[in-house]
Formats: structure tokens, sequence, C-alpha cells
């Protein structure tokens, strides 16, 4: 699965999640938090963690947004981004999100540049 099908999985998942069900959670929720990394090039690794509930909740949203297009096959051409990859690792509503961006399309270049810079990196 792509990373924009995944990100997206995962946004619809959480929000469907979100209310109008009577099930109780058995555990508790983790933390709306996200860790954005930059690696590769040549500097960095850098790294940003977003509090998702308060806080960060726009920085959040966007970063979601810019990986979630980051992978269309029908738009996006090959491109030479460098060795350069942003990783999005976290909890949004209880549901882990695990996402690399790499620039090998313009699509994720474009996506990579605006997850980066939602994320202050």
């Amino acid at each position: 699965m792509s990373a924009a099908a995944t990100v997206a999985a995962v946004v619809l998942l959480a929000a469907a999640c979100a209310g109008g069900g009577t099930a109780e959670r058995t555990g508790a929720t983790p933390p709306d938090r996200l860790s954005v990394t930059a690696e590769g090039g040549s500097a960095g690794p850098y790294s940003v963690v977003l509090d998702c509930a308060v806080a960060d909740r726009e920085a959040c949203a966007d970063v979601i947004a810019a990986v979630a297009a980051a992978d269309d096959p029908r738009t996006c051409s090959p491109a030479d981004g460098g060795d350069r990859r942003l990783q999005v690792e976290g909890t949004l509503e209880g549901e882990p999100i695990r996402v690399v961006v790499e620039r090998r399309t313009d699509c994720e270049i474009a996506a990579y540049d605006a997850a980066a810079r939602a994320a202050g990196l």
C-alpha cells in the first residue's frame, strides 16, 4: 500500500471511529502526537514532536495532508530528489501512524517539502 493510501486509510478510520459508537476502549488512549524526522542529504537528521491535540493541531493536519498527497500514480512523474526522506510516526485518535516519504517523484518532493515546512523542519 502506498504512503498516501496508508495515511488516507488511517485518517478515514480514525474519523469513523471518533464518535457515534457505544463501545468503550479497554486501555488508555495514546496521546495525539506525531514525530516528524527529516534525514539524509548533507545535514540532519532533524526531528520534531508535534502535540496534535492542542498546540500543534494545525501543523499535524498540514503534515498529514502533505504526506497523503505524496503518491498519486496518475499525476506523479519520476524525479531525482536526492537521498533525503521524511518519516512521520505517532498516534492520531488512538490509531498508529507510520509513513515514510522519499523524494523519488515530483509529488513526493512536494509532499516532503510541505510536510517538513508544516513541522518546522
